[in-house]
């Protein structure tokens, strides 16, 4: 759509997608904006570099290796006509069941983090809008302190301000994506250290 934009953020990355988005620029045009910056250690940092340019009152933020279905941004937008919603957080599913600890995602996906927004929602207590595919009003993030660099989950860190801020976050399970998960033992505990580790940081930072 015309009125849409697309930024890519490239953190210092190490592999093609700098010269993939200059490739896709030649067709997309302006639509498309590529953003290089040195690599901040976080995602939220890179999101922080993006922010101020970001033109539009409504972002999307996506993960790299996240894919997206075609309507989800719609179901995700149709929520901000209510002035009072901060953020949305859209479903997501494991891209791939390959291994063993893949199952144990995927039923984790559905029956927990999935099954755990829909009821949360109803008391305004969905506590992370995931990093992989969320909603965002952009005079919400920035009335709220914008992307902290204060823990490692950047997606729960903002969805807490705003709740602390008084926005509603709503969860739209028609807006779905699709995510690579860790397939390995090592990779899990990693990806699970930082989500403790996190978290722990939120619950300090928003103790009172």
């Amino acid at each position: 759509k015309a009125r849409d934009e697309v930024i890519v953020i490239d953190d210092g990355s190490t592999d093609a997608t700098a010269s993939i988005v200059r490739s896709l620029q030649v067709e997309f045009g302006p639509v498309l904006k590529l953003l290089q910056k040195e690599n901040g250690g976080t995602k939220g940092s890179a999101l922080a570099f993006a922010l101020p340019q970001a033109k539009h009152r409504i972002i999307m933020s996506i993960d790299a290796d996240t894919i997206v279905d075609r309507d989800a941004f719609d179901f995700l937008a149709g929520h901000f006509r209510d002035s009072t919603v901060g953020a949305v957080a859209g479903k997501i599913y494991p891209a791939r069941v390959r291994s063993l600890i893949s199952v144990f995602q995927y039923l984790e996906y559905m029956q927990g983090q999935n099954l755990d927004k829909e009821v949360y929602a109803v008391g305004n207590a969905i506590g992370v809008v995931p990093g992989a595919l969320g909603a965002w009003r952009k005079s919400a993030i920035m009335t709220s302190g914008g992307y902290s660099p204060d823990t490692v989950v950047e997606d729960q860190d903002l969805t807490l301000a705003l709740l602390a801020n008084g926005w509603r976050v709503r969860y739209e399970p028609q807006a779905k994506a699709y995510t690579e998960t860790p397939d390995t033992l090592s990779a899990f505990f990693k990806q699970r250290s930082r989500w403790v580790f996190g978290t722990l940081q939120c619950v300090w930072k928003y103790r009172m």
